[in-house]
């Protein structure tokens, strides 16, 4: 049987050989980017200008104009705006993993086109559940109203004020990082995928 990669290139040598330089790929990475010309090879019997190919970050990033930041400079960005909105002693080294992971959780919101303010709500009363996530499906409902019904049970904390100091952080976090990124005319991969998508063409 033959392979997907291999069955695309012999349809696209069989069929489109003569403007093959006119087309673009786009793979979900460079690893089947780089199969996929193999298979061009393969098949091709004259020498010809290949077409373009580029991964579906490279493509977003084509398509919202926006260059994708450097890991280590929006880390260091995220933890300015950190500093400047918590006035927390905490160092960069201890601050790095948790800001990888809010980095993750930023790019997640982004990619799935969620609102990040009804994300980071905090909610104290059940009501609230229902005005505020009404678009979402029975069980997602449940699975939320579960985790703030525990949350909420018992008496304070340190952990739980905590957790709450830094959850309701998260939407000041997220729109400071954003404000600062549109300054720098870059973004990660999330926030540019969200920018092609809401981008008219």
């Amino acid at each position: 049987m033959m392979m997907f990669l291999d069955a695309l290139a012999k349809y696209v040598v069989d069929n489109e050989s003569d403007s093959l330089s006119e087309h673009c790929f786009v793979f979900p990475n460079r690893r089947s980017g780089l199969f996929f010309k193999r298979s061009l090879l393969k098949y091709s019997e004259s020498v010809q200008w290949a077409p373009r190919i580029k991964t579906i970050s490279e493509f977003m990033a084509e398509m919202a104009d926006t260059p994708v930041s450097d890991p280590l400079d929006l880390l260091f960005l995220l933890y300015e705006i950190y500093e400047e909105l918590s006035g927390s002693p905490e160092s960069f080294d201890e601050f790095y993993r948790w800001g990888e992971m809010i980095i993750h959780d930023f790019d997640t919101l982004d990619k799935y086109m969620v609102k990040p303010d009804v994300v980071f709500t905090n909610i104290r009363e059940l009501k609230e559940i229902d005005e505020k996530f009404g678009g979402l499906e029975k069980e997602q409902v449940e699975f939320i109203r579960k985790f703030w019904t525990s949350f909420h049970q018992g008496g304070d904390s340190e952990e739980k004020n905590i957790f709450l100091l830094t959850w309701n952080l998260l939407p000041k976090l997220y729109h400071g990082l954003n404000d600062a990124l549109n300054q720098l005319e870059e973004g990660y991969e999330g926030r540019i995928y969200r920018t092609a998508a809401t981008t008219e063409i």
